[in-house]
């Protein structure tokens, strides 16, 4: 199961009219950056690092407005996407999602 399968139909329309906005180009930087900072956040999860860590907050910050500009003006596509991510999440990190 992939994340669009936790959105309604809607959502995934309002999500495929978000991504039409962006060139190519800018859709793979926006795809590599959020995961260089995962590549990042995950170890900090694994260890236990505090969610009020200044380094993952600030990382945490900038992943979230990434997610935001393909999220449009629908604040349910933000609830089911923190509802993918705790049913997936396969490390122990408690508090951060």
């Amino acid at each position: 199961m992939n994340i669009f399968d936790y959105y309604t139909p809607e959502q995934q329309e309002i999500l495929k009219q978000q991504m039409e906005k962006f060139s190519l180009e800018e859709l793979k930087q926006l795809g590599n950056e959020s995961n260089k900072i995962i590549a990042v956040l995950r170890p900090e999860m694994e260890k236990g690092t505090p969610i009020e860590n200044p380094k993952v907050v600030q990382l945490s910050k900038r992943l979230k407005e990434i997610a935001d500009r393909f999220a449009g003006s629908d604040p349910g596509i933000d609830q089911r996407r923190n509802v993918f991510l705790r049913i997936t999440r396969t490390t122990k990190c408690t508090g951060w999602i």
